[in-house]
């Protein structure tokens, strides 16, 4: 990635969620003996050099990140891009979730790209919405904290009332079919380190 790409986005890693699923905070379990963060900050890492985590959680402090609490916690994603977006000094924001670590440099790195003229720019996979990865621009913060102060949850409702990019994931699947799963229980986090290790 160019180094003016990587000064014009700011990457931020949701991990505010509860973690009931999985019975303990999602991003720090370890996956092939690594914390599952980890594998979404080597990723971030070829993005941008302002990498923060969005979270509550005390123990994220450990990986060196700057660590961006949820100035109104509790209300899941969204509730936490409303926090990166007033925290954002740059242009465009790409948002990762930390139960993601199967994600490729190419697919995000075209995500980017295409991202140019929107508001909002995500991946769908035939009818389903997959809303991260996703680029959104911190002009969309003003809005966004009204609709969340309105009682808007669902980013599906959020997406309605932005200029919104949906790419086709199914290129991006063909050679990495695993690339969008979110690894959110036991059993996904067994079957990810299998996958890991075949």
């Amino acid at each position: 990635m160019s180094t003016m790409i990587q000064q014009e986005v700011s990457v931020y890693i949701l991990a505010g969620g509860h973690s009931t699923r999985m019975g303990s905070d999602k991003g720090l379990v370890l996956l092939n003996q690594k914390p599952m963060i980890r594998y979404v900050l080597d990723l971030a890492r070829f993005f941008s050099e302002s990498i923060y985590i969005v979270s509550n959680q005390p123990g994220y402090a450990e990986f060196g990140i700057p660590v961006l609490s949820d100035e109104i916690p509790d209300l899941g994603p969204a509730g936490g891009i409303n926090s990166l977006l007033r925290h954002s000094r740059t242009r465009k924001n790409l948002v990762l979730v930390c139960d993601m670590p199967f994600l490729k440099m190419q697919t995000i790195q075209h995500l980017i790209e295409k991202s140019v003229s929107y508001d909002i720019s995500h991946f769908t996979e035939q009818a389903f919405i997959h809303p991260f990865p996703m680029v959104i621009t911190t002009s969309c913060a003003d809005q966004w904290n009204e609709l969340l102060e309105s009682g808007h949850r669902k980013m599906q409702d959020f997406f309605q009332h932005f200029a919104v990019q949906t790419l086709h994931a199914e290129p991006e699947l063909t050679h990495s079919p695993e690339q969008f799963q979110n690894i959110n229980d036991p059993k996904a986090l067994e079957a990810a380190g299998k996958q890991i290790r075949a």
